[in-house]
């Protein structure tokens, strides 16, 4: 009765912890991609920005060729002004390139995080399996239920001798293993957790 209430409370904490993590992950994950998405709409506004000032200052500049009525004073001042612009391109591209390098770091880590809760959901999910017990040949009716299983795996035990009448047996849950079986002679598989 003890392995039952420890079996219990370790499948309620595997349960709150799965529940957490994936709570967590997902809150990790929509973060992550809420901030890429911002750095990607900023990046393509700025990108946007830029490539409207440049092509504002190369039309200008062509028009002074064409028109040939230009000082050339306003001529170097336009040159002057593009280079000023082109040096906030290159910092404004410096920046971006820092929220890539800073992204990319953050995703290496996430997915690093994320291997290591994946390691842990399966050690857990392994241990799990541990305390199970496979019964093999145990024929499955239309419509049967995980009662109806738990039933036949309870009547089966006593039936066969395998724990004493005395004894108290008790299955917590019971299931059938994979898809329903299309032919008869298939062999039927139900599967109870060992308490």
């Amino acid at each position: 009765m003890v392995n039952a209430e420890v079996t219990k409370k370790l499948k309620e904490l595997e349960d709150k912890l799965r529940g957490e993590f994936q709570a967590k992950l997902k809150a990790q994950l929509d973060a992550f991609k809420k901030e890429l998405n911002d750095v990607k709409q900023q990046h393509k506004r700025d990108m946007e920005l830029i490539d409207t000032k440049m092509e504002a200052k190369v039309n200008t500049l062509m028009d002074v060729i064409k028109l040939k009525d230009v000082e050339l004073g306003k001529v170097y001042t336009d040159i002057g002004d593009l280079k000023q612009s082109l040096g906030h391109v290159t910092a404004e591209t410096s920046q971006l390139d820092s929220k890539i390098n800073a992204t990319n770091a953050s995703i290496d880590n996430n997915k690093k995080v994320l291997a290591d809760f994946g390691d842990k959901a399966a050690d857990l999910e392994d241990r799990s399996r541990r305390q199970n017990l496979i019964f093999f040949g145990i024929d499955e009716t239309p419509g049967e239920t995980a009662q109806d299983v738990e039933k036949l795996i309870t009547n089966f035990v006593h039936n066969k001798n395998l724990v004493n009448q005395s004894e108290e047996f008790y299955v917590d849950r019971a299931h059938r293993l994979g898809p329903k079986k299309e032919k008869s002679t298939d062999c039927d598989s139900a599967l109870i957790p060992l308490l």
